[in-house]
């Protein structure tokens, strides 16, 4: 107890930082750093001639952490100000917390790309200032979803006078009533267990106040079967339940493509991952291709139906899979594979890809002479039928279009 008290002392005795800020406009700073990490890449240049800290282009290292180097309090509420020149898209604000290294601030301000200088506040409540983000880091500004232009970061121990704390504006809010026929659906969870806290009534009381009537979940066969002939339904039934009992509904995304929805030992066995044309690299994301996924698929759906009954149940939504420009696909960026292979581009080189292109072109041209005469090519057989697009490849018109009705349609 000697100690404790000690600390206590000691704290009080400590002097009271006004602020702690780094100024990139200025280079000036005080009780902060920012430094560079792999998912967070800025530069630090003239934007509209003021100068500030840029965001990179990559989505995937889209954020500016920030590191504070002076002692703040440990669990006690702070606010970071930031002052930016105002692009595109939503800005978040991630905090090591004392539950979690990457607490995120209820706070969300959007941008409307005017370019002015713009102010945003966002809340900690529970701050442990303990370095574990990313690169030994407290907090991080994320423009994940869009570009960020930096001018001035401030952390305080003073809420800001004009500051609104959502959540106390929600508490004190009337319940939103959405028009009969109508359903809010709210993205929930991502391929991971919800935190204790975010299964509590209160949380559900909230979701029902603002007018959401179901919640969805990414579900994959990795969650629920981890190891083969082991089923394991802990990641959702937390929520199927707590829906149940607030009277909500649950919208499943049911997924079987991506690595993070497919288990290790299912792709061991069956795995055919996506391999491109341009580069003949894989990213690990099931091909459409695979001759086992269509079993993969009934299996899953099969384990899901018999657990999960139909009462809670608002509808499915069944994920894509192939090149479409979701984030979890081979077109790039989230969800497990932001350090793979991946781009635009054509994802049919794995082997039974081109046994199904070839299958399509015998089916249509009966014989390969009559190939030849429409692709301007010198095939001996439909098994040496390659994709028109490879590099070095010289075919006709007609190719692409055969190409591209194969792939696509």
């Amino acid at each position: 107890m000697k100690y404790l008290v000690f600390f206590v002392l000691l704290w009080a005795s400590l002097p009271a930082l006004a602020a702690c800020y780094v100024d990139f406009s200025t280079g000036e700073k005080q009780g902060m750093e920012a430094r560079q990490t792999a998912d967070g890449q800025f530069s630090v240049s003239a934007e509209d001639g003021a100068v500030c800290a840029r965001s990179g282009e990559d989505p995937n290292t889209r954020m500016i952490y920030l590191d504070v180097t002076e002692p703040l309090p440990p669990g006690k509420r702070a606010f970071v100000i930031v002052e930016a020149y105002d692009k595109k898209g939503p800005v978040f604000l991630q905090y090591d917390g004392l539950k979690d290294a990457y607490t995120m601030s209820p706070d969300v301000h959007g941008q409307n790309g005017t370019g002015k200088l713009v102010t945003m506040a966002f809340i900690l409540r529970d701050p442990a200032w303990s370095n574990r983000e990313n690169g030994g880091h407290d907090l991080r500004i994320n423009g994940i979803n869009g570009a960020i232009a930096v001018k001035r970061v401030e952390v305080t121990l003073e809420r800001p006078e004009d500051y609104i704390d959502p959540v106390e504006e929600l508490d004190n809010m009337e319940p939103n009533v959405l028009q009969p026929g109508m359903t809010a659906i709210q993205q929930w969870q991502v391929h991971y267990p919800l935190k204790p806290e975010d299964l509590s009534d209160l949380t559900f009381e909230r979701a029902k106040k603002l007018g959401i009537t179901s919640m969805q979940s990414y579900v994959g066969l990795r969650q629920l079967e981890p190891e083969e002939g082991r089923l394991d339904f802990s990641c959702y039934d937390g929520l199927f339940a707590q829906l149940e009992k607030h009277g909500m509904k649950w919208l499943p995304f049911l997924i079987m493509a991506p690595e993070v929805s497919v288990p290790d030992w299912w792709n061991e066995k069956y795995g055919v991952f996506a391999k491109c044309l341009e580069h003949g690299e894989e990213a690990p994301v099931q091909s459409i291709w695979n001759p086992a996924l269509r079993e993969g698929v009934k299996h899953f759906l099969t384990v899901f139906r018999e657990h999960y009954k139909p009462g809670v149940i608002e509808a499915l939504n069944f994920g894509i899979s192939g090149c479409w420009g979701e984030s979890i696909q081979v077109v790039g960026g989230g969800f497990g594979i932001m350090e793979r292979h991946q781009h635009p581009g054509y994802w049919c080189g794995d082997k039974y890809a081109k046994d199904s292109l070839r299958q399509f072109l015998k089916e249509k041209y009966g014989d390969v002479k009559a190939l030849n005469k429409a692709w301007k090519s010198s095939f001996r057989s439909f098994e040496e039928a390659e994709p028109p697009v490879l590099e070095g490849k010289k075919y006709s018109d007609r190719a692409v279009v055969d190409f591209h009705r194969w792939y696509y349609v």
